[in-house]
């Protein structure tokens, strides 16, 4: 027998009725809809905010960190205890307060400049530069104990990429098809195509239009070659193609940052609301990782992108066959390479 609860509105003592709903939720200004159960007075039709009601109202927060790219709330508190970190200890460390903190691991929405914030903190060498800006918050002996661990974890990270190599390896699409270009992920091709890409630059790039002149350069070989330079997925996502099939691009700039291949420089963005990521070249010889036709072939893409800032990028891709064509987080086939307008 089902559970008789009061009514708030009409004050009946009654079985909820459940019925199917499709509701649309208001998520931070991001329309979510959403299927599932809710709970109705059967007296008076009014909606009872239970437990049927929260579940949903979950369903919108996981979509809309997805559109977003948010880390979920087990995202964040592996991270956390990757390092085997408190959840006092490890909020101290990234200047925040542990009831926040708990929030996040326990389901609340992060806004985009805390995500920024635990993306970053997912490689030791950023932990690193936030413990040193927040130490003063830690006692002498938790100084000591997280300067040791993470000195350990920079050092291991710094060896060829170290976990977060093997991450990217391991995440990648492994079998040769369109989804890939016919190749499998190369991290050599990778850096030597963000390092050309930034030699070719005369100022930083941000990495909203990384990403996009990413997808036109491995788009415009495949075109040219039947097969792409890096190796690299792309997904269908909010501000047009970015890679994936490799844990989250963060993911992969940070190991590019860990490798010494690039230096990022983050500020405030008040545009996005959030964490603005800027790329400039640590490393001129690792384009080298290129041969001759692939970086001729980059330099004209990039020649024909390089006036666009990164909105004007990312409206030319939405414009793009496999963009319009797939769904949001849907992988592109670069089989659409050969109607490709904007290079």
């Amino acid at each position: 027998m089902s559970k008789l609860v009061r009514c708030p509105e009409c004050g009946a003592v009654v079985e909820p009725e459940s019925r199917s709903a499709s509701e649309t939720w208001n998520v931070r200004g991001d329309e979510i809809q959403v299927e599932g159960k809710l709970n109705y007075c059967p007296s008076c039709g009014s909606l009872f905010l239970d437990e049927a009601y929260d579940r949903l109202q979950e369903a919108a927060y996981r979509s809309y960190r997805q559109k977003n790219c948010l880390m979920t709330p087990d995202e964040i508190r592996k991270t956390r205890e990757g390092y085997g970190f408190s959840q006092e200890l490890f909020a101290r460390i990234l200047g925040i307060g542990v009831a926040s903190l708990r929030r996040y691991e326990g389901g609340s929405l992060q806004t985009p400049a805390i995500d920024a914030l635990l993306h970053s903190a997912k490689t030791p060498k950023s932990l690193m530069s936030l413990f040193e800006r927040n130490q003063r918050d830690l006692s002498a002996s938790e100084m000591e104990r997280v300067r040791d661990k993470l000195e350990r974890l920079v050092k291991d990270s710094f060896d060829k990429g170290g976990y977060l190599g093997e991450l990217l390896e391991r995440s990648a699409v492994v079998e040769l098809n369109e989804l890939n270009g016919y190749r499998q992920l190369s991290l050599d091709k990778v850096k030597g195509l963000v390092a050309w890409l930034l030699q070719l630059s005369d100022s930083p790039v941000c990495i909203t239009k990384m990403c996009k002149l990413l997808f036109y350069c491995d788009f415009a070989f495949f075109r040219e070659t039947t097969r792409s330079i890096t190796g690299l997925s792309y997904a269908h996502y909010t501000y047009g193609p970015v890679p994936e099939g490799i844990n989250d691009m963060y993911t992969l700039f940070n190991y590019l940052g860990e490798t010494g291949v690039i230096e990022i420089a983050e500020e405030e963005c008040f545009d996005c609301e959030g964490t603005r990521r800027d790329f400039t070249l640590a490393d001129p010889s690792t384009s080298s990782l290129l041969d001759d036709e692939e970086k001729s072939l980059v330099e004209k893409v990039f020649v024909k992108l390089e006036r666009f800032n990164a909105k004007q990028l990312t409206e030319k891709s939405h414009k793009e066959e496999g963009y319009d064509s797939t769904a949001l987080n849907e992988k592109i086939s670069y089989l659409y390479a050969e109607k490709l307008k904007a290079v």
